[in-house]
């Protein structure tokens, strides 16, 4: 079963191709850009290259698993732009993968049976996507956006050592105290997302992007074109 996996919900523009053997997730190739922008201009390009590189035909391809946030609302929706047009034309399973879900797997990787795991991104304008998770697996606070402070108060009710991981491991006070273990890393492996999709149960209801805030763009008051019936009367 080969799966193709996808991530550009942030600055990260990466693709694998993987397969399970036993139990274990085998990526037998991956491309990974750290380009900010531009995910649109190089994701199509970097599949094909990596179907050509594994001399692979995408009738291969077994599902999809793709990142759908949170992050950028551009980034999200390229990457499922992407999936959902090959998955509708391969038919084949497209599984949608959340990005915290992805960190809080590679924290309690590098940190085993810890009290509690909290991924945070970034989401600037004083906010974070955080999600948390104790040693079991069970949520402690599911995904959302929090005000930074909203997000500090919330974990300082949380007993025991915290690990935490992701972009916004730096706003939360005292993240360098006794109180946290901090994980390098700021945006899951490919790996990581490739070894979630090939665990994740196909749904079938179609994969959505997980927008946690509301679109910055907006329509302009006072800028838009006249109605049609209106305009015939010009």
């Amino acid at each position: 079963m080969v799966q193709l996996s996808i991530d550009t919900c942030n600055q990260l523009c990466a693709a694998s191709l993987s397969e399970m053997s036993g139990d274990k997730c085998r990526v037998f190739d991956r491309d990974c850009e750290d380009i900010g922008r531009g995910h649109a201009e190089l994701l199509a390009s970097q599949v094909d290259r990596l179907l050509k590189s594994a001399n692979r035909k995408p009738t291969e391809l077994s599902r999809i698993a793709v990142t759908i946030g949170p992050g950028s609302f551009t980034g999200q929706r390229v990457g499922l732009a992407l999936a959902r047009s090959m998955g509708m034309a391969l038919k084949i399973d497209v599984l949608g993968i959340n990005v915290l879900d992805a960190l809080l797997r590679e924290a309690q990787s590098a940190a085993p049976q810890q009290k509690a795991y909290c991924a945070i991104l970034d989401a600037r304008r004083g906010g974070a996507y955080v999600k948390c998770i104790d040693a079991q697996g069970a949520i402690l606070i599911d995904t959302c956006l929090l005000l930074v402070e909203d997000m500090n108060a919330a974990l300082q009710k949380l007993a025991g050592l915290i690990v935490l991981i992701g972009t916004g491991v730096e706003l939360v006070d005292g993240h360098d105290s006794d109180a946290y273990k901090t994980i390098d890393v700021k945006l899951p492996a490919i790996e990581t997302i490739a070894q979630l999709g090939h665990q994740q149960t196909a749904m079938s209801e179609p994969v959505t992007p997980l927008y946690l805030r509301a679109p910055d763009a907006k329509p302009q008051s006072g800028k838009h074109l006249p109605l049609a019936a209106k305009a015939a009367q010009l």
